[in-house]
């Protein structure tokens, strides 16, 4: 249960300041940024940042990870994998999410970090 508040307590200053800047007209929203990235950059510097958020400030107990039951081996490959396969679809396909899309994307991929890279904590 305790996982579950932490997820929330990451999420709602999130949703928050997107709830704020969609009113005030002069501040960019948390997804117009990670949209630039994904513009600027690629889709894989969010996924990548993302990821390492979920992996360093989210503590889950570890039977609801990928470490209670796979090698690290196996936590980090995955990882890895769909990081390239992040850019290979954004550099293949160019998919054009909208701005609540980034936002999903980048909790999507937060809890990728958080559940699938704990390196056996």
């Amino acid at each position: 249960m305790t996982t579950l508040y932490i997820i929330l307590a990451m999420i709602a200053p999130a949703l928050g300041w997107e709830i704020y800047s969609l009113t005030a007209s002069d501040v960019w929203t948390i997804s117009a940024s990670f949209r630039y990235l994904g513009q600027e950059w690629s889709l894989f510097a969010p996924y990548a940042l993302s990821v390492l958020l979920g992996h360093f400030y989210v503590q889950p107990p570890g039977a609801y990870t990928l470490a209670g039951h796979a090698s690290e081996t196996t936590e980090v490959a995955l990882i890895l994998w769909l990081g390239w396969a992040v850019y290979v679809v954004d550099k293949g396909l160019s998919p054009a999410l909208p701005w609540w899309g980034y936002l999903l994307f980048c909790i999507g991929a937060m809890l990728v970090g958080a559940f699938g890279w704990t390196m056996g904590a």
